[in-house]
């Protein structure tokens, strides 16, 4: 801001936050005129709902025995089928070439090969045996 500035005809006019008679206006200042343009602190009231929400009933609550649905049930999807097999040369199946590898997908637990398909989810996959090893 500026503390004085001139006007066309001569005259000078002091901004009013500058002026050395209306004292300080640091933030000690600023704070105590806002405290003042409050309230008096024992007329603040903590917060309270207005007296139409107090008034109001919430509806009878019928508990539900059974759920009754509006939709038929969904049939059972067996998933992606490959038509992978076992050869003979290979111990396991649905290799590379396993139409559900290709697609990213697992073969379902319907799958031709059973126990010998390599292409199963995380949790079906066989184990092998470990042995942990000190070095």
């Amino acid at each position: 801001m500026l503390a004085e500035s001139r006007s066309d005809a001569g005259a000078t006019a002091a901004c009013s936050r500058s002026s050395p008679t209306r004292g300080s206006w640091g933030p000690e200042r600023v704070f105590d005129e806002l405290t003042k343009a409050l309230k008096d602190p024992a007329d603040f009231v903590d917060f309270d709902l207005p007296s139409a929400l107090k008034e109001w009933k919430l509806g009878y609550y019928i508990p539900i025995k059974r759920n009754v649905y509006l939709t038929k049930k969904r049939v059972e999807d067996d998933g992606i089928f490959c038509s992978c097999s076992l050869s003979s040369g290979s111990p396991v199946a649905c290799g590379k070439d396993c139409q559900c590898g290709m697609l990213f997908s697992c073969c379902s637990s319907n799958c031709k090969c059973e126990n010998d398909c390599a292409n199963k989810s995380f949790q079906l996959r066989p184990l092998f045996k470990t042995k942990l090893i000190k070095v």
